[in-house]
């Protein structure tokens, strides 16, 4: 793999359909949940605003770009410069993002 590419986050598209399709994510007997937050868990509780946090290539999902993120926040009804998101609303991005990619 190519070193540039080790450092993007997950891909949005797949990142975006796994969480949609588990919906709720169970995390009991799992060894590595201290260390390894879930996709919503990074997208909550931030100082930096949500659509700095989308277009962040290595920071939660990589492959979105300016209109998308925009259209995703535009849907999920967020305003991009929020910085607090709960987990319904992180839930109801996840959705949107599958939605509009």
């Amino acid at each position: 793999l190519i070193p540039a590419f080790e450092e993007l986050a997950d891909d949005a598209l797949q990142a975006s359909k796994t969480y949609c399709n588990q919906m709720v994510i169970i995390r009991k007997n799992c060894d590595d949940c201290e260390k390894q937050p879930t996709i919503a868990e990074k997208l909550t509780h931030q100082r930096k605003g949500i659509k700095a946090l989308l277009l962040d290539q290595r920071g939660v999902v990589s492959g979105v770009g300016n209109w998308v993120a925009d259209e995703i926040l535009y849907r999920s009804g967020i305003h991009p410069d929020q910085t607090f998101l709960t987990t319904t609303e992180a839930n109801r991005l996840f959705q949107e993002m599958n939605y509009v990619l």
